[in-house]
């Protein structure tokens, strides 16, 4: 198991990446691709911080450093991340289930010779096992007391904490927490590093609360087919966490494209959105365009909706011109289905909505 373990461990660390005979066609991701589904958290002083890829968060701290890879020379480190003796990490793997993708753990430690702190990349360092702690690399993992190397799958996290200061590092208050992820169908691995050292007080110093981000709505043309004629409506979606739009249209639009059929229907105002069905629809000059253009900050719309006095049960965002004036937008199948009409989709036809 050693001899996997420390022929793994190699492989990982040749800086190289050069092309290999690829076990499937699928193409190989970017570094910035490959390390997505990684996300590692820092637990300290009753928060949680981003500590992925590339993140310097409030408890980075510049400090120039000289870091051998071995006896042949030294590299400059910018920094270290301070971490608290009881501050915990979690790992989690955020990939696509099926890739065959895995996440792996190691600890590698330094001693201080000469001024320069030698990596010891060929001892193996010490390896994060599944009872949620680190051992030597000279440790069987497999035995049952350890349960086996962390070797995480897409939708399982690990929670663990750094040995600072143990015989795994020499004493060592400053080790690098080295996280890879293996796409074996692809013959190709990733990794990132995160020099960490004990450092109460500068893990301490609580960050600031980022301000939160105003969420964006994206302009969305959409081509409807009203009745078999085409409409083209100025929508916005909203993109999920996988980047898919669900596309939101605007009330007073619907219900100038609708007036005159067997479902068109007013719309006011008086601190809810008021829908009356069946009646015609007065128009204030706002519709079927905006008063701005390209993507916009939204709210979600707080004000009830009723239709014919009752309140619905429909959501709602609200775009804001630069006056100040708002406009409710709703998904369109919500209102098709509280108003009576039919919103479908077909192939040679796309979106269409027909009211009789």
């Amino acid at each position: 198991m050693k001899r996997i373990i420390s022929l793994s461990l190699a492989l990982l660390l040749c800086v190289a990446l050069s092309v290999p005979a690829f076990a499937s066609e699928r193409a190989v991701p970017s570094v910035a691709e490959g390390l997505a589904p990684v996300q590692i958290t820092l637990n300290q002083g009753g928060g949680s911080y981003d500590f992925s890829y590339g993140a310097k968060d409030a408890f980075f701290v510049e400090s120039p450093m000289r870091v051998g890879m071995d006896e042949s020379g030294a590299d400059a480190l910018d920094g270290y991340h301070a971490v608290s003796g009881n501050s915990t990490f979690t790992l989690r793997h955020n990939g696509k289930a099926g890739d065959g993708s895995f996440i792996e753990v190691s600890l590698d430690n330094y001693v201080d010779e000469d001024g320069t702190r030698n990596l010891y990349y060929y001892d193996g360092g010490a390896y994060l096992v599944n009872a949620g702690y680190f051992i030597d690399h000279a440790l069987d993992p497999d035995v049952p007391e350890f349960g086996g190397l962390v070797n995480l799958t897409a939708g399982q996290s690990v929670t663990f904490s750094v040995p600072f200061d143990s015989d795994l590092n020499d004493g060592d208050e400053l080790v690098m927490l080295h996280v890879s992820i293996v796409y074996p169908e692809l013959d190709y691995s990733y990794w990132t590093n995160c020099w960490l050292k004990l450092d109460e007080k500068n893990a301490a110093i609580k960050p600031q609360p980022t301000a939160p981000t105003t969420p964006t709505a994206y302009a969305s043309t959409q081509n409807v087919l009203v009745n078999g004629k085409s409409v083209e409506f100025q929508c916005y979606a909203l993109k999920d966490k996988n980047g898919n739009d669900t596309n939101y249209i605007k009330l007073r639009d619907v219900a100038n494209v609708l007036n005159g059929t067997s479902v068109q229907f007013q719309v006011g105002w008086d601190g809810a959105v008021n829908i009356e069905t069946g009646k015609s629809y007065t128009s204030t000059g706002s519709e079927m365009s905006t008063p701005f253009s390209g993507d916009r900050a939204y709210e979600t719309a707080t004000a009830e909706t009723r239709i014919n006095g009752t309140a619905a049960d429909l959501s709602a965002i609200v775009l804001t011109d630069d006056s100040g004036n708002g406009y409710t937008y709703y998904k369109l199948r919500d209102l098709g289905s509280a108003l009576g009409f039919k919103v479908d989709w077909a192939a040679e036809k796309g979106i269409f909505i027909e009211t009789a």
